[in-house]
This record gives structure tokens, sequence and C-alpha cells, in this order.
């Protein structure tokens, strides 16, 4: 299956409106107890340092 790219215009953004900044709001999961969840760059880099222990 070949991928083309498609813009928000060609995409039909009047059929299925959608913010532009639609970024998870997580301030009630922290209210209510939970741990804030790690930024991507932290969970990248435990990530690697987990893939170098299983190589050692």
């Amino acid at each position: 299956t070949k991928v083309v790219p498609v813009t928000t215009a060609e995409y039909g953004l009047a059929k299925a409106a959608r913010p532009f900044n639609s970024r998870l709001d997580k301030s009630k999961l922290i209210e209510n107890g939970f741990q804030p969840l790690p930024t991507w760059q932290d969970a990248v880099e435990r990530y690697v340092k987990e893939l170098d222990l299983d190589n050692l």
C-alpha cells in the first residue's frame, strides 16, 4: 500500500472538526493521586538503559 500525504484541508476538516491543539490535560489525574506520566524523553532514556543491561 502506498501512503500519500494529505493536508488538513484535503482530509475534510469541516466533516470532523478537531482542535489544532488537542493535548490531553492530565491535571485531574494528578489531583486524584496518580503519578505524573514521564516525558517521552525520560521513557526513551529508561528504555535504552534497559536495552544496554540486556546486552551485557
